[in-house]
């Protein structure tokens, strides 16, 4: 199996202050997590900013292998995916944290920004009241983690932004009232078209 890392991933802003040697050893560590839970690789990788996705297969079931520099929350995400079981989450599979790596479902391809607004945010909806359910008991709440409403809004616009942006580059964005209409939404303030 030869994997070829996307260039793009390879010189995502993410890598320019460190992580080389972990994206040397992707290709070996994609080999060796198909061979520990007994996937092949089954199309080419995706990636966001700090995670590369390879879609894999097991005995007919589509899966993907996500991989991400080791560390905290990698262990974090894989028990909050445990957690959730697949209620508004991709299902977890499989995690081995201290290599990065997490064995998930595979989701459809069609993503909400290729759907109608409206439509979308019912979805967005239905997921949020499906993650809204009694944390475990050894998780902070988000007030106790010193997290407000107003630093949660701050996430929410930057991470929009920064999508939106980093799709204008990799030429996935072609509608950018998509992002204000997502910023307004969290934000409380008025859409201008």
């Amino acid at each position: 199996m030869d994997l070829t890392l996307p260039q793009s991933f390879l010189d995502s802003p993410r890598w320019w202050r460190g992580g080389g040697e972990w994206l040397a050893e992707l290709p070996g560590l994609v080999r060796a997590q198909c061979e520990r839970w007994r996937v092949t690789v089954d199309g080419d990788p995706a990636h966001g900013s700090n995670a590369l996705v390879v879609p894999v297969r097991r005995d007919g079931e589509e899966l993907v292998l996500r991989l991400a520099p080791p560390g905290p929350e990698v262990a974090e995400q894989a028990g909050a995916l445990r957690f959730w079981d697949g209620r508004g989450t991709v299902r977890l599979v499989d995690a081995d944290p201290d290599a990065g790596v997490m064995l998930l479902e595979r989701l459809s391809a069609t993503s909400l920004c290729d759907v109608p607004v409206d439509v979308a945010m019912r979805v967005l909806g239905t997921m949020m009241r499906r993650l809204a359910v009694p944390a475990p008991d050894h998780v902070l709440s988000t007030a106790d983690a010193g997290i407000d409403r107003a630093h949660g809004g701050d996430w929410v616009v930057f991470r929009a932004v920064d999508y939106w942006l980093w799709g204008q580059g990799a030429g996935l964005t072609e509608d950018p009232r998509r992002c204000a209409r997502l910023v307004s939404a969290f934000t409380d303030g008025p859409f201008q078209e």
